[in-house]
């Protein structure tokens, strides 16, 4: 089932870009100067990589302290500053989805190869 679900995620991402790609430029970022784009292009390529650098963690450090650590550098990218809210809604979620995946699914989370 996850296998067949995450099949149909990605279908539907790859029309959904297809979609987007094929719209045209103003229409799709209307009234953007160039500035603004490249702006926004490299925002995008940040939060892939912050992505990428949480799933290459999650193997080696495990999924809790890798996913605290995304959603407080990600949020900080994204302009949220306060340093104790910041810590404080990371944990927060983090919390949240452990308890979800982890009790509510009886799915188990990666502890990383660092502490195996």
């Amino acid at each position: 089932f996850p296998i067949i679900y995450a099949a149909i995620l990605i279908l539907l991402c790859v029309v959904m870009a297809v979609q987007t790609l094929r719209r045209p430029v103003d229409r799709a970022t209307p009234g953007l100067t160039r500035e603004e784009f490249l702006a926004r292009a490299v925002s995008v390529i940040i939060g892939v990589g912050l992505v990428a650098a949480s799933i290459w963690a999650i193997g080696l450090i495990g999924y809790l302290p890798a996913t605290f650590a995304y959603l407080v550098v990600a949020m900080w990218a994204m302009g949220f500053r306060h340093p104790l809210w910041l810590v404080v809604l990371a944990a927060v979620m983090t919390g949240a989805l452990y308890a979800a995946f982890s009790i509510g699914l009886n799915v188990p989370l990666p502890v990383g190869s660092l502490f195996e």
